[in-house]
């Protein structure tokens, strides 16, 4: 048996790989914006289309826009990767420097070496295979959702939000330690819980994680605040909520009262 061969067979890296490359059976969209967020839209035949988007945080606000893309594809890939597992998978991008970069493997950029490793981690651990088309940005599925807000999502300013924080923890005795309405953005403290991308959150559902033994901030969707008043009072709840402030005799919401409660 020659040399070569005997190699093969014991076990060369490229031992069993596939002569022809399976076809996609996965459809992965991402797309990031410079100054919102982030998203993905997971495909797969016969099943409800997936969606997950977040938002920047301030530091990543900074960086260029196809660092940010090429990191979309990354959190896309870490969010999918259960259901992306062994799979082909067809990846559309809208920008030509990431499609670039996956195509080569390579980058002159360091920044999005720094990304595209990381891609890489995620495709080697999961075992996923992916074929990269070119989409325009207009066709492009997660394109308006990764520049979208929600009312539902806001803060109060820092300097405020301190203020309350101080004062629930000297009137209370114990510092916020729960925030369960948040984002990777907002959140108050790391056990939080949020529908959107935060692999650091505790849960997706609020009115599931258990307040009872945290002194919480409370800044709940408006239409979710009976909810969370029931929770409070069958609970015993201590912490700060966050609440609109309106009239008595019809008119419109005027401003946001803040209280620390026990």
């Amino acid at each position: 048996m020659s040399s070569p061969l005997q190699h093969f067979c014991k076990g060369a890296p490229g031992n069993g790989a596939f002569i022809w490359p399976p076809l996609p059976t996965r459809a992965m969209y991402t797309d990031a914006s410079g100054h919102t967020g982030f998203g993905s839209v997971l495909d797969i035949p016969l099943e409800a289309r997936r969606v997950h988007r977040s938002f920047w945080l301030s530091e990543e606000m900074q960086q260029i826009i196809c660092v940010k893309k090429l990191k979309a594809v990354k959190i896309g890939l870490i969010e999918h990767a259960t259901v992306l597992q062994r799979h082909t998978v067809l990846l559309y991008q809208d920008n030509m420097a990431v499609m670039v970069c996956l195509r080569n493997l390579t980058s002159t950029s360091l920044v999005m070496m720094v990304q595209l490793r990381a891609v890489l981690k995620v495709l080697d651990e999961f075992q996923i295979r992916f074929q990269i088309v070119y989409i325009r940005t207009e066709l492009n599925p997660i394109d308006a959702l990764s520049r979208l807000c929600s009312a539902d999502l806001w803060s109060l300013s820092p300097r405020i939000q301190k203020q309350l924080l101080v004062r629930a923890q000297r009137e209370l005795g114990s510092a916020v330690n729960v925030d369960p309405f948040a984002c990777r953005r907002s959140k108050v403290d790391s056990i939080c819980a949020t529908p959107l991308h935060d692999p650091a959150a505790t849960g997706m559902d609020s009115l599931l994680l258990d307040w009872s033994a945290h002194t919480t901030w409370l800044n709940p969707p408006w239409e979710l605040l009976e909810q969370v008043v029931d929770k409070i009072v069958s609970q015993g709840d201590k912490g700060v909520i966050i609440y609109p402030q309106c009239p008595l005799h019809g008119g419109s919401q005027t401003s946001a009262d803040c209280q620390v409660c026990s």
